[in-house]
C-alpha cells in the first residue's frame, strides 16, 4: 500500500511505498528532504481489525480447548481398555488374580489422591479449601464450577475410586 506524501516546501504531493516508512525521502519537484511517517489508521479499520483479532484469538482458544479434550477422552478410553485388559485377564489366569488385585487397589488409591491433590490445590479461597477437605459436596461445587479446568482430574479421581473398586472385589472373591 502506497503512503501519500506532502511536501511541506512547495506542496508537492506524492506516494511513496510502505517499505519507506520511518525513512527521508526527497520531494520531486523541489528536492526538500520529507520524513515518511505511518499514516494513522481510520476507526473503522481499526475496529474492524481488533474484532478479527478477536475472531482469530477465540478460534485458537477454541481449537485448544477441543485438542485438550480428545487428550483426555482418549486417556480416558485408554484406562477402560487397560481395566478391561486386567480383568479378563484376572478372569483368565487364576494363578495373577491375588497380585491384579493388590496392583488395582494400589494405583486406583494413587489415582484417586493425585486427582483429588490436583482439584484441591487450585486458586480458591482458604476457607473453601478446608471446607473442600472436610465436606465432599464443597469438593463437587468447586469442580462444577470450574469445569473447563477441573473436570479431567474429576475423571482421573472417579477412574482411580473404580480401579480400587474393582481391586477390592476381587480381593473379597478371593
Amino acid at each position: 500500500m502506497a503512503i501519500p506524501i506532502v511536501c511541506p516546501q512547495c506542496g508537492a504531493k506524492d506516494r511513496v511505498p510502505d517499505t519507506a516508512v520511518g525513512k527521508r525521502k526527497r520531494c520531486k519537484v523541489c528536492g526538500t528532504p520529507i520524513k515518511v511517517e505511518e499514516v494513522p489508521e481510520s476507526p473503522q479499520k481499526a475496529a474492524l481489525r481488533k474484532k478479527a483479532n478477536k475472531k482469530a484469538r477465540a478460534k485458537d482458544k477454541q481449537r485448544a480447548h477441543a485438542q485438550q479434550n480428545l487428550q483426555t477422552v482418549l486417556l480416558f478410553l485408554g484406562g477402560v481398555v487397560l481395566l478391561a485388559g486386567v480383568g479378563l485377564a484376572a478372569f483368565l489366569v487364576p494363578s495373577i488374580r491375588e497380585v491384579l488385585a493388590q496392583v488395582l487397589v494400589i494405583a486406583g488409591a494413587g489415582a484417586a489422591i493425585v486427582g483429588y491433590g490436583f482439584i484441591f490445590f487450585t486458586e480458591e479461597e482458604p476457607i473453601i479449601r478446608v471446607l473442600m477437605r472436610f465436606f465432599p459436596p464443597v469438593l463437587f461445587y468447586s469442580v462444577l464450577k470450574r469445569t473447563e479446568e477441573a473436570w479431567p482430574y474429576l475423571v482421573l479421581v472417579l477412574a482411580g475410586l473404580a480401579s480400587l473398586g474393582a481391586g477390592l472385589a476381587m480381593q473379597k472373591l478371593q
